[in-house]
């Protein structure tokens, strides 16, 4: 538990979440065990002006069964007549995405905190942004949630900011399964004493395995970082059946969702994570 106060919650709500307004593209979710300070639920009632009750777009149709054409219809790029396959950069963007960002830089691009309508509106679509990503993922609160530039970074600055709690000699767990973005932020770790260690993917079975942690697992280790889902093999992980072996041993969880959350629900009480992160510029 980050105590309110700590240097935790003190230094991770302000290097988080300076992002600029309405280019908000990635998310990383903190359990109450993972932080439930960080942030202030700045609370949000009600709809946007102009908004369905149902979201940003009316997707009653293709919820009760998939209507391609109408699906197609939501991307203006697959207009053009191209097939695009390079989702691991980017999906394509909705219109109503689109539309949205125009919405807020032309309506309500204004500091936020004032008492005039452009400033109260801005501060109402943010803060309706979070609501969106806390249902999303099926978080407790919106105060669970931070928004930033990339998961690079987020994970950067959470990096240095559990550093901050840390002692040298302290361990934390990756896996080999890893994409670059939680490889990086820990081992950069290891110039402050932390010590970083590899859980191995499994060659039998192609996934990481519980069996293979367990020696890892030492009074020092402080987190375990892996991957739901391996953008480089391909195989998907038991995240709450891990998360309970972790936790069992009085570790912290933090999972890498950029290759599962385009792909299925994420419910990260459910799972009951410490840490998640995803690129929502990957999802649609």
């Amino acid at each position: 538990m980050i105590e309110p106060g700590s240097r935790f919650s003190e230094r991770i709500f302000p290097m988080c979440c300076r992002t600029m307004p309405g280019f908000v593209i990635f998310a990383l979710v903190l359990s109450p065990a993972g932080g439930e300070e960080l942030l202030e639920n700045g609370g949000f009632e009600g709809e946007f002006p102009g908004e369905t009750a149902a979201g940003w777009i009316d997707n009653s149709r293709a919820w009760a069964e998939l209507d391609v054409e109408y699906a197609r219809s939501c991307f203006p790029a697959l207009s053009s007549g191209w097939g695009f396959f390079d989702n691991a950069g980017g999906s394509q963007t909705l219109g109503a995405v689109g539309e949205r960002i125009n919405e807020y830089l032309y309506g309500s691009m204004v500091a936020q905190g004032g008492p005039y309508e452009h400033s109260v509106l801005g501060r109402q679509r943010l803060e309706g942004a979070g609501q969106r990503f806390t249902e999303f993922m099926n978080a407790a609160d919106p105060g669970e949630v931070i928004m930033g530039s990339s998961s690079t970074q987020l994970l950067q600055h959470l990096g240095q900011a559990l550093l901050s709690t840390w002692k040298p000699g302290d361990r934390v767990i990756i896996s080999q399964a890893e994409h670059h973005a939680n490889v990086d932020p820990w081992q950069r770790l290891a110039d402050h004493g932390i010590e970083v260690v590899t859980w191995k993917v499994n060659r039998d079975s192609w996934r990481l395995e519980l069996d293979d942690l367990a020696p890892l697992l030492t009074e020092r280790t402080r987190l375990v970082a892996f991957t739901q889902c391996s953008n480089i093999i391909g195989s998907l992980h038991d995240v709450a059946g891990m998360s309970r072996f972790i936790h069992d041993h009085g570790v912290q969880v933090l999972v890498d969702g950029v290759a599962y959350a385009p792909h299925d629900v994420i419910d990260v009480r459910a799972w009951d994570v410490d840490f998640y992160v995803f690129s929502t510029y990957k999802t649609y």
